[in-house]
């Protein structure tokens, strides 16, 4: 380098040009290289801005739309934009519709969709969309008297809610382990905030008691 710059005007030009000849293909490829990521780049955030635009304006028509046209419309966006987080919205609402109209296996189904598309959303972080999915799905399966699927589907949860602890504590109580019920009970108790819950939970543990 020294020497490049200590040569005369008409070396440094040969210079360049001998190392312009010999890594002339390695130069242009590079450039491509970095054209292209740029490209790319911007193609991805253009990309990305159009389907959180749409996929927005989908929701917002959902939110706006009653009866029958808010279903047709949210499982337009749920066809439309799956991998979305308005998506795993309108599954829980048409789950709800089901269970209103006593359709459990349908909104057992649309919950499921939503577990499956929210397990990896956030790793071992909390996330509320998941839980509130598990609780519904778990006060489905205690109604239909499957206590320990409740248990299956809450295995492995590292963070669970107040609403959580309380159900697996009645399933819990529904196979007889009353030992194990009144210790998700008393986490429950712990983490509600809401008196009249806290009241119910206390009336439980109560039970719990009286049974043993």
């Amino acid at each position: 380098m020294a020497n490049f710059f200590s040569a005369s005007q008409d070396e440094q030009v040969e210079l360049i040009a001998s190392i312009w000849t010999r890594f002339k293909f390695i130069i242009i490829a590079v450039l491509v290289l970095v054209v292209a990521a740029i490209v790319y780049r911007e193609y991805s955030a253009s990309s990305s801005d159009e389907f959180q635009l749409n996929s927005s304006s989908a929701y917002e028509a959902f939110l706006n739309s009653t009866g029958d046209k808010k279903i047709d419309s949210a499982k337009n966006l749920i066809d439309s934009y799956p991998s979305s987080l308005y998506a795993n919205f309108a599954l829980l609402y048409l789950a709800k519709v089901n269970v209103e109209q006593l359709k459990m296996e349908e909104a057992k189904k649309f919950l499921k969709k939503v577990l499956k598309n929210s397990s990896s959303d956030r790793g071992e972080q909390f996330n509320p969309i998941e839980s509130l999915a598990k609780l519904r799905l778990a006060k489905i399966l205690l109604e239909e008297g499957g206590a320990q699927e409740v248990l299956d589907l809450l295995k492995g949860n590292k963070i669970l809610t107040a609403s959580i602890y309380e159900i697996k504590g009645d399933a819990e109580e529904e196979l007889g382990r009353v030992g194990e019920a009144k210790v998700s009970y008393l986490q429950a108790l712990e983490l509600s905030n809401s008196q009249p819950i806290r009241s119910l939970i206390s009336m439980k543990i109560a039970d719990l008691q009286i049974s043993k």
